[in-house]
């Protein structure tokens, strides 16, 4: 966790300015740690230098208000939620190296939506789970148009909002054709379109975003072919954080999740956890068999990646999205 201290602003932001408002609230996202001491830090969609009482840890995230002493303006950490970093060993920070699932009751969720204009239910929170994992300045007049353009894809609203967020995030209309047309992409099923996909993964390399890469391999038979997607989230400082890969074979929907947890310096993966399915769920001749079969070429193929390998089998449907749901509310003191 990260140690109680305040974090200054030591100089300029490195992007573009942005107007700051003492007593305000934001999330806060350590990027790197520089030579001199300080660290590279992102807040309202900006991102900025700054030094720190005590130490911190790329990864690290946590919502602060902004205050001054009448010299500098100062972040000022607010911990009644709970985070963690990547390097930690913890449960909660082995399951996303990014933002760790803060524990509050549904009814301080539902509170925390309805303060941004925002329906408290699990399209709002795949929204603003999905723009923190971005480092995206969560702003409530477009959250609720990627709300109202999702529901246009029913049954699949919370895919069309992770793809509607990615199209804004790039700069390209967000059109229910375009979100289509991404959604095929993520998912391993939509038609080949390379202007469309190198627009897509075209980005500057100061934030985090997802790289998506489609693949088909035609073999001599059905049996031997499959198709699929890649989808990778860069992290500013050329890593890659965490990664979902879809293949399809025949009827059967094969879905992994890979989230790579580096040490300090990023020199080494400290955890590579993977969880995967197998759709449908309910084929109950051969299940099992094949389940082991994967976990054990998993482990095979990923050894000496890092220092532990986690490989489990998961039914749960949030395997399909590109975020966890997980989400870090800010909260106001009295």
């Amino acid at each position: 966790m990260i140690p109680e201290s305040t974090v200054h602003i030591t100089d300029k932001p490195l992007s573009s300015a942005i107007s700051l408002r003492e007593g305000s609230f934001v999330f806060v996202r350590v990027l790197d740690e520089k030579s001199d001491g300080t660290y590279t830090v992102t807040f309202a969609g900006n991102r900025f230098s700054v030094h720190a009482d005590k130490k911190l840890f790329p990864g690290d995230a946590f919502p602060a208000r902004l205050t001054t002493d009448g010299r500098k303006l100062i972040l000022l950490p607010d911990f009644n939620c709970v985070f963690g970093h990547s390097g930690s060993d913890s449960n909660i920070s082995s399951n996303s190296n990014i933002f760790a699932l803060n524990e509050l009751s549904d009814g301080e969720v539902a509170q925390y939506f309805t303060t941004l204009g925002l329906v408290p239910d699990d399209l709002s929170r795949r929204i603003v789970s999905f723009m923190q994992l971005l480092g995206v300045r969560l702003d409530a007049d477009k959250a609720a148009f990627i709300r109202d353009i999702a529901k246009k894809f029913p049954g699949h609203e919370k895919e069309a909002a992770e793809a509607a967020v990615i199209l804004e995030e790039k700069g390209i209309p967000v059109t229910e054709e375009n979100i289509s047309k991404l959604m095929g992409l993520i998912s391993g099923c939509g038609s080949a379109d390379n202007g469309f996909t190198a627009h897509v993964n075209a980005t500057e390399d100061d934030e985090p975003h997802w790289i998506i890469i489609p693949y088909e391999y035609k073999g001599d038979d059905p049996e031997s072919s499959f198709s699929g997607s890649l989808c990778l989230l860069k992290e500013p400082d050329g890593t890659v954080s965490r990664l979902k890969i879809t293949s399809r074979k025949g009827e059967k929907l094969f879905l992994f999740k890979i989230y790579l947890n580096y040490c300090v310096n990023k020199t080494k993966i400290n955890v590579c956890t993977v969880e995967f399915t197998v759709e449908p769920h309910n084929e109950n001749v051969g299940l099992s068999g094949r389940i082991e079969r994967i976990e054990k070429k998993l482990r095979s193929a990923l050894a000496g990646v890092a220092e532990k390998i986690v490989v489990r089998y998961e039914t749960d449907s949030d395997i399909i999205y590109l975020s966890d749901n997980d989400i870090a509310l800010v909260r106001a003191k009295a």
